[in-house]
């Protein structure tokens, strides 16, 4: 049936990402803990000791995808880097390095000590008008840049958006430019 269907899915990813989460590197990244999930793959607190920075390191598990689907993923992630690395902005999440390890692609990415805009909306956390003008004028800034440079992200929303410690916005996750 479609339901045991759906549960056997379900236990095969929970499971493929409990493997995943184990993970001490990638390439010659260190892996210090995991900073959270998305769609396809987890997000990674790490370590570039080649440059001794914090990096985030964002990975989607193609193993377990179909050949054609596996390519398309892999595709995508390093049609992300090659966008993002043409874009230089103080509004933008820097991203570093793309590479495969085994059934895993990853990006390396500047790591943003701060939360998604989406967690303060979630928890219902007001911003004064002021700090809604900054972040919206910031946001629509990264937002020209990149299409000056012939990139649009397609995907804006306030999981993409991350506020940083300083309060100031960066717009993440390129992966459909």
């Amino acid at each position: 049936s479609c339901r045991a269907r759906a549960r056997l899915w379900c236990k095969s990813r929970l499971a493929s990402i409990r493997v995943v989460s184990e993970l001490k590197s990638l390439g010659r990244y260190e892996i210090k803990g995991v900073l959270g999930q998305g769609a396809m793959g987890l997000v990674y607190d790490g370590h570039d000791p080649k440059l001794n920075r914090r990096v985030a390191i964002k990975t989607i598990l193609t193993g377990k995808l179909s050949a054609d689907a596996a390519r398309m993923a892999t595709v995508r992630f390093e049609r992300e880097v090659r966008a993002v690395a043409r874009l230089n902005h103080g509004n933008v999440v820097q991203v570093y390095d793309f590479g495969t390890e085994g059934e895993l692609a990853y990006i390396v990415m500047e790591f943003i000590q701060g939360r998604e805009l989406k967690d303060y909306l979630d928890t219902k956390e007001r911003f004064d008008l002021k700090t809604i003008v900054r972040i919206m004028t910031e946001l629509l800034e990264a937002l020209h840049f990149a299409h000056e440079a012939g990139i649009i992200h397609r995907d804006v929303k306030p999981a993409n958006v991350m506020i940083d410690a300083g309060g100031h916005a960066k717009l993440t996750d390129f992966g459909v430019a």
